[in-house]
């Protein structure tokens, strides 16, 4: 800059007036050892004369004129540098933008994609809420409903007779041509039992009763099935075949539960 401010002593210069000096200083190499074409004398060897008394030459010889770049040239040249500038800021802000809306577009299926498993989560947990309110709701429902049952099977309201008690279900070797239709014109199911005829005119149809496993002859297996009885009000909706006395038919949805239940000895007991 000491050459510059030598050359430009008495105004600031422009990028122009920069870009010149700095092609003069470069081509005359000032500030350098080769300034202006001088050059450092050859290391004298012992016992010979200096190069410049054996060739009669001046080692400080001016270079050749430098030819200095045009107007039109340093415009183009300050033009070109600009816009190599230029270029580079815009694909510098380019990159940054896409950059920026990469990120944005990943932060944002970042967030839904949370936010989907958020609601999916939310769903789960509301659905087993529910599942779980139904469930308890069945089970309240189902032990109000055998504690009724018990405690309706707990009130003796009426007499209590010992029978013998069979099963049947619903073939028509064990009953007529209509095996799914009671004698009161009913459909079988369980819950219902069918009397003997002389028990029917002390216990008539309709009449509600609850039944005691006493078990087989002897009370071999007494109370086996009163786990079953204890939960179900019986209705006299059924009759049998007239030779049957002093006997009760059980209805079961199946020929094996009728076999297994067997012939055993019950407490029936009216209820109303």
């Amino acid at each position: 800059m000491f050459w510059i401010e030598v050359l430009m002593p008495y105004k600031t210069p422009d990028r122009k007036t920069l870009f010149l000096a700095s092609a003069v200083i470069a081509t005359l190499g000032i500030g350098t050892n080769n300034a202006l074409g001088r050059t450092e004398p050859a290391p004298k060897a012992q016992g010979t004369e200096p190069a410049s008394k054996v060739s009669g030459k001046d080692p400080f010889v001016l270079p050749a004129p430098v030819e200095l770049p045009g107007e039109d040239q340093i415009d183009a040249a300050v033009k070109a540098a600009f816009e190599m500038q230029a270029r580079a800021e815009r694909e510098a802000a380019e990159k940054a933008a896409r950059a920026e809306r990469e990120a944005k577009a990943k932060a944002e299926a970042q967030a839904k994609a949370a936010e989907k498993a958020a609601k999916a989560k939310a769903q789960a947990a509301a659905a087993a809420k529910a599942a779980a309110a139904r469930a308890r709701a069945i089970k309240e429902a189902q032990a109000k409903s055998t504690a009724k049952a018990r405690e309706a099977a707990k009130a003796k309201t009426g007499p209590s007779y010992v029978l013998t008690a069979t099963a049947y279900n619903s073939l028509s070797a064990q009953t007529d041509r209509t095996p799914h239709i009671t004698a009161t014109g009913t459909r079988t199911r369980f819950g219902i039992v069918a009397l003997s005829r002389d028990m029917l005119r002390k216990i008539p149809y309709g009449s509600v009763v609850r039944i005691e496993d006493l078990g087989t002859t002897g009370g071999r297996g007494a109370g086996k099935y009163n786990k079953l009885l204890s939960q179900q009000l019986f209705v006299v909706e059924d009759t049998m075949h007239a030779r049957k006395v002093n006997q009760v038919d059980v209805w079961f949805p199946s020929r094996r539960e009728a076999l297994n239940w067997g012939r055993r000895n019950v407490r029936l007991t009216v209820v109303r």
